[in-house]
């Protein structure tokens, strides 16, 4: 008995639906994935808490704006001579004596020094500079997160495509097994009445067990495919399954010509800043630095932060180093080489980048056209077999024709679903070289 095209169909139709479900783990639609991915994928981890080290810096390096107020505790014993006067002195007991041995050889004597100080840079430009750099740094560190967050997204979106086509394929390896078991049911019963070839019988054996070896072959891919999703949302050792399909009617934005967002540049352009501050911080160490200091102590000889005695400092200072051995102009150097270094590394990264989007606008095109192609290969070898088909089964024309036109269904098959995520793909990479991946597809995790 012939098995009815539309059971056919319907099989392939169940497969796509229930493809999900033959695997272990859980489902995950397109979003969710790509929401993991930018926050579980670990390389996108590294590049985050990168930058909140470098935001932390950039507090750190601010920080000395602020003056420094210090507690110290400190314990004085001597015998010393002048030691031993010092601390006569600083606990206001001192005694004038006529008798030289009294400061020749005095008693050992202990203080217990309670100081609190108090220390500002008024002017010094390494500071001001320093968190300027830090500042700047950390912003290149956040905008190679975000690049970094592009990158795991698409990732993700690419083993996604792939768990997508590795379940249509094997829709259609089915499909084929199906077509290949109904070849060699006709082969056998023509065999058997008579009016076919033994030969016939053994080619269509053939034909089923490849077919068959085919389905395996998906299936396995399928796992992998699956395995390999579960690695770009950051999972180990799991498989995780695909919810609805991507369809090309997800890409509705229009992509412009420009690269302003593209955040592996804007880093680029951020790092350029930092060494044009850097530059400027080498050539303010020439100015000479303002500062103050004043402290506030109290003297004890016998217990710790004990008052007997007590007093103050208040000091001002210009330090204006003249010469330094030519470090400065050194440095002043090396840091207008890497500022020409960066520059050239920007505009070389620039023309990079506007050659791979010019190339995924063309890949784009290219998918587009080789999807209609392969649906329209499809649907002439699916009218060709259909026909072969039925004059096979009318005794009108040999077994070799039918697996002839078998084979090429069979591949136009794979070229479609192929072209499709080949399409998808496209579209998801031009994204990506815009710099735009995120801001499409997951607003408010990119960008």
């Amino acid at each position: 008995m012939r098995l009815p095209m539309r059971f056919v169909t319907l099989f392939i139709f169940w497969i796509i639906l229930l493809a999900p479900a033959m695997g272990r783990g859980e489902t995950l639609d397109l979003r969710k994935t790509l929401r993991l991915a930018v926050q579980e994928r670990p390389f996108a981890q590294a590049a985050r808490y990168q930058s909140e080290a470098s935001r932390y810096s950039a507090k750190e390096a601010q920080s000395a704006f602020f003056p420094r107020l210090t507690l110290t505790e400190n314990l004085y014993w001597t015998n010393e001579p002048a030691g031993s006067m010092f601390i006569s002195l600083n606990q206001q007991k001192l005694e004038l004596s006529n008798d030289a041995t009294t400061y020749n050889d005095p008693p050992s004597r202990k203080d217990f020094e309670t100081r609190l100080s108090f220390n500002l840079k008024i002017f010094d430009p390494k500071i001001y500079y320093g968190f300027k750099r830090a500042d700047k740094g950390a912003d290149s560190a956040e905008l190679q997160a975000d690049w970094s967050r592009q990158q795991a997204a698409f990732e993700a979106f690419r083993a996604y495509l792939h768990v997508q086509q590795s379940q249509a394929a094997l829709a259609w390896v089915e499909a084929a097994r199906l077509e290949a078991d109904e070849i060699h049911r006709l082969a056998k019963e023509r065999w058997q009445n008579g009016v076919g070839l033994k030969a016939e019988l053994l080619r269509a054996k053939v034909l089923l067990s490849r077919a068959k070896q085919r389905v395996l072959t998906a299936e396995n891919d399928l796992h992998v495919a699956r395995q390999t999703l579960a690695l770009a949302v950051g999972k180990s050792g799991a498989e995780v399954a695909i919810g609805p399909p991507v369809e090309e009617s997800l890409f509705t934005v229009s992509v412009g010509s420009s690269l302003d967002e593209r955040a592996d540049l804007m880093a680029l352009q951020a790092q350029m800043e930092e060494v044009d501050l850097a530059r400027r911080q080498d050539r303010a160490a020439y100015l000479p630095v303002v500062g103050m200091d004043a402290s506030y102590a109290f003297h004890d000889g016998e217990i710790p932060f004990g008052a007997e005695a007590e007093d103050w400092t208040i000091r001002g200072g210009v330090t204006w180093e003249l010469f330094d051995g030519f470090q400065r102009s050194s440095r002043l150097n090396q840091s207008l080489a890497r500022q020409k270094s960066l520059q050239a590394q920007w505009r070389e990264t620039r023309l990079q980048a506007e050659l791979q989007a010019r190339e995924a606008e063309l890949r784009l095109e290219e998918a587009r056209l080789n999807l209609e192609s392969a649906k329209a290969a499809h649907e002439a070898a699916r009218e060709s077999r259909r026909l072969m088909h039925e004059r096979y089964s009318a005794g009108m024309s040999r077994l070799g024709d039918l697996l002839e036109v078998q084979k090429e269904l069979d591949q136009a098959r794979f070229d479609k679903v192929v072209a499709k995520n080949r399409l998808l793909l496209a579209h998801g990479n031009l994204l990506l070289q815009k710099g735009i991946f995120l801001k499409v597809l997951l607003p408010g995790q990119g960008g």
